[in-house]
């Protein structure tokens, strides 16, 4: 697992949006610990918790065209899987990195 993968731990509504989102440190206290996200298409996965059967693959869009934010010190990503609907328990995976959420 990763801290850098973020998503709602106490999980999402049926039909909401749904957006994971990614950090990496740039400044401050966890500078030491950037982290590579995988930023090709389809290299993030929607994983069902039980088997690990893929329901959704898809691209992270950059935030702010890669800029740092200024409060936390992390560039950003974000995840949009709101196209998953059927209720269970998920965790989104980094393909590349072979690491994922909590």
């Amino acid at each position: 697992t990763s801290p850098f993968i973020r998503v709602d731990q106490f999980g999402y509504f049926q039909n909401a949006r749904k957006v994971a989102v990614v950090v990496s440190p740039q400044v401050g206290s966890n500078a030491g610990t950037p982290f590579p996200a995988s930023t090709g298409p389809n290299q993030y996965q929607v994983r069902r918790w039980a088997d690990d059967a893929v329901v959704f693959s898809g691209t992270l869009q950059v935030w702010k065209d890669g800029a740092t934010q200024t409060q936390s010190g992390d560039k950003g990503w974000w995840l949009d899987f709101s196209v998953v609907n059927t209720p269970g328990s998920y965790y989104i995976f980094d393909t590349e990195l072979g690491v994922g959420s909590y």
